[in-house]
């Protein structure tokens, strides 16, 4: 390993945060193949509609990625594989690169342990009850045509 590699520490923080991330923001159906996480929300957002290889397989490779393209496909959706430094194999980045896949919507997530903040509680913070479809609405570029997705 070189300075740049996680540890199995650090692989075993990135693998808790994923299957946080995965509880944090459910897809409307989930299932397991083989160590790999098959999520669908028809086609609404990646993290929703992809397939997150956390856990070790015992399966060939690339007849997974074939399997998982063949199943997404038949949905209607895009292939998307959600990749991190906790992903199974740990090459599954470059067998995914010679099968013609590309890296898009890269993204870093960073973490903080709340001990750790030396700031004060706001005390000017008010929470209301209301509807989380329209606070979407407002916030989000896709509403009118993802929002029956959503709402499921």
């Amino acid at each position: 390993m070189n300075g740049n590699d996680p540890s199995k520490r650090d692989l075993a923080s990135i693998r808790a945060l994923e299957e946080l991330s995965l509880n944090a923001w459910p897809a409307l159906r989930t299932t397991h193949d083989d160590g790999w996480v098959l999520r669908f929300a028809d086609g609404y957002t990646r993290r929703t509609s992809s397939v997150n290889p956390l856990y070790p397989s015992t399966e060939d490779t690339r007849e997974k990625i074939h399997r998982c393209e063949r199943i997404y496909l038949a949905r209607g959706q895009d292939v998307v594989f959600k990749i991190t430094p906790a992903a199974q194999p740990a090459d599954l980045d470059a067998t995914l690169a010679a099968e013609g896949y590309t890296r898009q919507a890269l993204t870093s997530v960073q973490t903080l342990h709340l001990d750790a903040i030396d700031a004060p509680v706001a005390d000017n913070v008010s929470l209301t009850r209301g509807s989380r479809q329209a606070g979407w609405r407002r916030l989000s570029t896709s509403a009118a045509s993802n929002a029956d997705t959503f709402r499921r």
